[in-house]
């Protein structure tokens, strides 16, 4: 946490430099181009000397930088790229139902064959809900797909780490996507990467990307235990374009992807929302949020998907 906040001060301290870079360099183009001109008529007219309204007032020309700062400022929030629409992570999983063997859970994306991959199952909570041991003993191929769909979501949102549980159950901000070790991530829409950071105690290495919907809202969509990044801070990136892989970094026992989607809180750059570290730092014991308590800092990664698929 510590070396995080450092981070951030030094974030904000490069965006101070650079708007006062920005401001000087306004004000001296502005001197600059003044003399220009008193050059100019000098040249046609020699006897022509400097009037009151070539001197360069200084809080003249701060007041004109502050304005065109503005405008960047202005401009730069019209050009911030399209959120276009969702799209989910990953478009398959390896069918875990049908694998027994920790040899088989256990192989990278690499060496599992494409005819062991089916597509990401449906996020529905009857099915997600049903109990394990109903399930294995014995296993049956009409359980398949309903054992690859528990194992792939292996924690709801808001659920208790239980693969039985349902949502609401525990403090998990996020969905967890039990993936093979290297498999590819994909944005789930367009945006600009804000954040790439480790945190070895917590969600290892992780991305978080901005997003600007049509409503103006931002929100935040944050990938967790990466094992890599492809993009770096400040770089676009359009829906389903690969930012990094699945991996086992920081707070985790085996290979999965944690998803989860903010809205935002007004920390520059964003910190992902965890119920337990806010209550805490409010003094409160921690509680399992309401959905009501839930929707004021975060949003339902795969319901949210959903409702953008086809915008």
């Amino acid at each position: 946490m510590e070396r995080y906040q450092a981070r951030e001060i030094q974030a904000f301290i490069q965006e101070t430099e650079r708007r006062q870079g920005d401001a000087a360099w306004i004000v001296y183009r502005a001197a600059e181009r003044r003399q220009e001109r008193i050059t100019r008529r000098q040249s046609v007219d020699q006897s022509y000397a400097p009037v009151a309204s070539d001197r360069v007032d200084v809080r003249e020309l701060r007041a004109s930088a502050d304005t065109e700062s503005v405008a960047l400022a202005s401009q730069e929030q019209k050009i911030f790229p399209a959120f276009d629409h969702a799209e989910f992570p990953v478009s398959v999983v390896p069918n875990w139902g049908a694998m027994r063997t920790p040899a088989e859970w256990d192989r990278p994306f690499s060496q599992i064959s494409t005819k062991e991959f089916v597509p990401l199952p449906s996020y529905n909570l009857s099915t997600l809900q049903i109990p394990l041991a109903s399930l294995t003993n014995p296993i049956r191929a009409a359980s398949i797909p309903v054992l690859t769909a528990k194992l792939t979501y292996s924690t709801r949102y808001y659920g208790a780490y239980d693969l039985d549980a349902g949502e609401f159950s525990g403090l998990h901000p996020g969905i967890d996507l039990k993936l093979a070790f290297g498999t590819s991530v994909g944005a789930i829409a367009g945006g600009q990467v804000q954040v790439v950071a480790k945190d070895e105690d917590g969600l290892g290495l992780f991305i978080i990307v901005e997003h600007r919907l049509e409503s103006g809202e931002r929100i935040f969509s944050v990938f967790g235990h990466l094992d890599t990044s492809w993009v770096r801070e400040g770089e676009v990136v359009r829906p389903g374009q690969i930012i990094g892989t699945v991996g086992l970094s920081g707070h985790t026992t085996a290979p999965h992807l944690h998803l989860q989607i903010d809205r935002d809180d007004g920390s520059q750059p964003h910190q992902p929302y965890w119920p337990a570290f806010a209550e805490a730092s409010a003094g409160k014991p921690a509680s399992i949020p309401t959905p009501a308590e839930a929707s004021r800092h975060t949003l339902h990664p795969m319901d949210f998907v959903r409702l953008f698929a086809n915008k």
